[in-house]
């Protein structure tokens, strides 16, 4: 992860492989493409804690687990071409095959229908990349403010954006965009606020799907290139349109109401200017 081949930005049509490893303590998995080298160059990457029902799945289930996660977060990417889900689970295709199966398996076998992919079992010592994303915890310290880390970003020419915590502003476009995402979140949830989240996957794509006003393109067209395949929900995008636009009407009412603040200053000038006119105009008359 820090060294390369480094990230590169998605492309849709080149050679891509899924790799995937899980652990009780939670699941890792890594979106690979084929750039012009020739080599496989991470695209995305996914770390997930399982929460204390799936701690007690046995090994395999848990690694079909890591699968079916990891084709959810990367559904938009992978969803209409062909690509290949590397695991070091040797039982995974064998059981994927079986005309039986338990409840559970069965259940994720059928979300698997929809992808077109091929499987490659490989070795857990060859995993080492996606085994580290899963039982790796994630350092939230000091190390990120330290002169050491800093030094590194100024060699990698990386810049790092640091925030106040507690306070919104300083994170001015996250903000900005859930100040849309919040009111649709909550008329969507209205019969049970606690499922808010059930609905983030599907709001997420309306908006990377909707034309923005400011650069007239979709924001996953500027990333990928093409247009996303989407099943539009009518329901999420209409409250989404419904919100960006009670938003346009604030922004308009918010400039209007400024412009008469700060020309106030200067219409009393003029209006001044016009009086003392009129004095002096009057002054000339009666001589």
């Amino acid at each position: 992860m820090s060294e390369g081949p480094i990230l590169h930005l998605y492309k849709y049509g080149r050679k891509t492989e899924l790799h995937t490893n899980s652990c009780k303590q939670g699941f890792g998995a890594i979106l690979l493409q084929e750039a012009e080298d020739g080599k496989l160059h991470p695209v995305y990457y996914m770390s997930k804690k399982t929460n204390t029902a799936e701690e007690k799945y046995d090994s395999y289930e848990l690694e079909v687990l890591a699968i079916i996660n990891a084709l959810k977060k990367f559904r938009v990417y992978l969803l209409g071409q062909h690509f290949k889900i590397v695991t070091d689970c040797s039982a995974f295709q064998k059981t994927m095959q079986k005309k039986e199966l338990i409840t559970r398996i069965a259940r994720w076998a059928l979300q698997l229908e929809e992808f077109d992919y091929e499987t490659e079992h490989r070795a857990g010592s060859r995993m080492k990349h996606v085994d580290a994303l899963s039982r790796y915890p994630v350092i939230m310290s000091s190390a990120f403010t330290s002169k050491l880390f800093n030094d590194y970003c100024d060699e990698e020419n990386i810049q790092h954006l640091q925030i106040a915590t507690g306070v919104p502003r300083g994170n001015g476009q996250v903000e900005r965009i859930h100040r849309t995402l919040i009111p649709v979140l909550t008329k969507l949830s209205l019969d049970d606020s606690t499922k808010w989240y059930k609905y983030v996957d599907g709001l997420q794509r309306i908006l990377n799907s909707t034309i923005s006003r400011s650069t007239k393109w979709a924001p996953f067209e500027l990333l990928v290139g093409i247009k996303m395949r989407n099943k539009e929900d009518i329901l999420f995008k209409d409250l989404l349109l419904e919100e960006m636009a009670k938003e346009l009407l604030e922004q308009r009412e918010f400039l209007r109401n400024d412009a008469k603040r700060t020309s106030k200053p200067c219409s009393l000038k003029i209006e001044r200017r016009i009086t003392e006119e009129e004095k002096e105009s009057f002054v000339i008359q009666r001589r």
